[in-house]
């Protein structure tokens, strides 16, 4: 490959010469000579370098495996595709294997269907796989097993194709600026005729719907309105909906994901309902830019806890439950703070 282009794929074909068939038929051959001619040294010594110079010139099976990506150089979650091949003489079997994810480091997003192909010297066996990364930094994938055994053999040999090395890194994004506007949909002149029908079935509606009042306007004329219920403060609600949480058992059944983003949904209406803050549809970033709080300590402390959310949603963390536990306590006094009591 092309080494002075870093996203250029890499092939490393590996061949293996000597299958383990013919070492176990030297062998098989070896014992039985060994044993009918243990009376004639001399035959037998002469037996056995026949047999060994035999042996040298049985054909050599050749196995070769190739493995390569389409970049060395990636991004976080960005899907990257493998392609791993191996052919041998024809009359061979061969098996691709089942890559496995590694949770904390890369997983297996797609694993596609073996792909055999025939020509009269070689069998060709291709498989394509995607995977992604979830760390940062020098990454290098392991080998991998390829079997290959001629047919009606039980005897199998294990060829490994060679590990590859990937650069991960994050996304940079500029903080500095701020977030351009979105751009407004373009208008089309619309034409009346279009829409007569909606118009007729929109009159005849608010013909029925006024009717429909009246009458019951007019048959609820005496009744007595219910006394109205004015809302709980927002913090009390907010206090009720982390109660609610606590009590889910989200934490203790190991739902970090559920459990962190609802904590964060409850502190975003929370920031919302008491504030000019859209906090809803804002990113943590955004929030923390344009949300004054009480003090600078309360900034910080909301940072914290929108910061371990996040790389709980987005980053597949996985805290233990005291630090849940102590999340959810964190919240509570800061919404405590917030609220003045």
């Amino acid at each position: 490959s092309d080494t002075s282009n870093p996203s250029a794929p890499i092939i490393f074909p590996l061949s293996y010469p000597k299958p383990k068939l013919f070492v176990v038929f030297y062998l098989s051959l070896r014992q039985f000579i060994l044993k009918r001619m243990s009376r004639f040294s001399k035959v037998r010594i002469v037996g056995l370098f026949l047999l060994t110079f035999f042996c040298s010139l049985l054909p050599a099976q050749e196995v070769k495996v190739i493995i390569d990506a389409d970049s060395l150089r990636v991004r976080v979650g960005s899907p990257v595709e493998l392609r791993l091949s191996a052919s041998a003489p024809v009359g061979s079997r061969i098996a691709l294997p089942e890559i496995q994810s590694n949770n904390k480091i890369w997983e297996v997003i797609q694993t596609d269907s073996l792909i055999e192909k025939e020509t009269p010297e070689e069998i060709h066996v291709f498989r394509k796989y995607t995977i992604t990364f979830w760390d940062t930094g020098t990454i290098k994938l392991p080998s991998f097993p390829v079997t290959s055994a001629l047919s009606g053999s039980p005897v199998s040999d294990t060829f490994f194709s060679h590990p590859l090395t990937f650069s991960v890194s994050y996304v940079k994004t500029d903080t500095a600026q701020a977030p351009k506007p979105i751009i407004e949909p373009l208008e089309t002149e619309v034409m009346w005729q279009e829409y007569w029908l909606w118009y007729i079935i929109g009159i005849l509606g608010i013909m029925i719907l006024s009717i429909l009042f009246y009458f019951y306007r007019k048959k609820k004329a005496n009744a007595i309105l219910p006394q109205t219920i004015p809302p709980k403060p927002v913090h009390e609600r907010a206090f009720i909906r982390l109660k609610e949480l606590e009590a889910s058992g989200k934490l203790e059944r190991g739902e970090y994901k559920a459990y962190y983003s609802r904590l964060t949904d409850i502190l975003r209406a929370y920031i919302e309902l008491t504030s000019n803050v859209k906090a809803t549809d804002l990113t943590s970033e955004d929030i923390l830019r344009v949300y004054k709080p009480a003090t600078s300590s309360q900034i910080e402390k909301l940072r914290n806890m929108l910061e371990v959310a996040d790389n709980v949603k987005f980053a597949k963390y996985e805290p233990d439950t005291q630090t849940g536990i102590a999340l959810m306590q964190s919240a509570k006094n800061w919404i405590a703070f917030e609220a003045g009591v």
